[in-house]
């Protein structure tokens, strides 16, 4: 099963760059397909779920959430 996961692993990679280079907003993250904003806002959206899990993990869940909605 490793290898499927790896051309998994490897389709979303290629998606989500073809995606970032044509300019669509949408990217694919654990199989799921979202949407995405630029990179500083990507990046300062992981910054801040990533520091927000341990301390204060309802923060994180409602980040997540605002994502989502």
């Amino acid at each position: 099963m490793e290898h499927d996961s790896e051309k998994a692993d490897q389709f979303a990679s290629e998606i989500n760059e073809y995606f970032r280079e044509a300019g669509i907003g949408w990217q694919i993250i654990n199989g799921v397909i979202e949407t995405r904003g630029s990179d500083a806002f990507e990046s300062s959206v992981r910054t801040a779920v990533k520091e927000s899990s341990g301390e204060h993990p309802t923060a994180a869940s409602e980040i997540r959430e605002a994502i989502a909605d």
